[in-house]
């Protein structure tokens, strides 16, 4: 299989862009957790806060917790992450990959869905909620590349060295298997 990233892009390699897109995946995570957190305690202290009379629907509040909780795992994915690179697990490297686009179509979905609630009683969503979703969309998959590349390159080294190991195996079992019964020397 011909790897678009195998040798790298911008000057790092597709381990170094893992443990990279891993410190990145925690940060922007973190960053997250703290305002979806903030919007949170404003969205809780409802019409005392100036937001006209206006209190946020349930479900707002649920799709509050909902973000908070999809940081959270992340952020453990994302430590996830580093760990199976430097353990060099392409199953754990893989998994963050498939976690990663289903994280961003959650957000995506989520987001919308607040938005949509809030509209239904005259609030509406920070434009700086939908920068930080749209920044996680457009910059998610340039990290996802070299996590995918370093995993498959990894599995790949396994098959190859699964390989080897039985060929071996196979070599030394019919060199030591000999039947002497016939041998004149004996």
């Amino acid at each position: 299989m011909q790897l678009l990233l195998a040798k790298g892009c911008c000057g790092m390699t597709p381990r170094d862009g893992s443990i990279v897109g891993g410190l990145y995946f925690m940060m922007v995570g973190v960053m997250q957790l703290v305002f979806e957190a903030g919007n949170l305690r404003i969205a809780m202290v409802g019409p005392a806060n100036g937001t006209n009379g206006t209190e946020v629907p349930a479900i707002g509040i649920y799709c509050y917790y909902s973000l908070i909780a999809l940081e959270l795992v992340c952020i453990v994915m994302a430590g996830l992450l580093l760990a199976s690179t430097w353990t060099r697990r392409f199953l754990g490297i893989l998994a963050f990959g498939t976690w990663l686009i289903l994280f961003d179509l959650a957000l995506v979905a989520i987001t919308t869905l607040l938005q949509v609630e809030l509209r239904k009683v005259g609030l509406k969503l920070d434009t700086l909620a939908w920068c930080g979703v749209a920044c996680r969309i457009i910059t998610d998959p340039f990290w996802l590349a070299f996590v995918i590349t370093h995993g498959l390159k990894l599995r790949e080294e396994k098959t190859q060295q699964e390989g080897h190991r039985r060929r071996a195996t196979t070599e030394g079992v019919a060199g030591v298997v000999k039947f002497k019964g016939f041998d004149i020397g004996i």
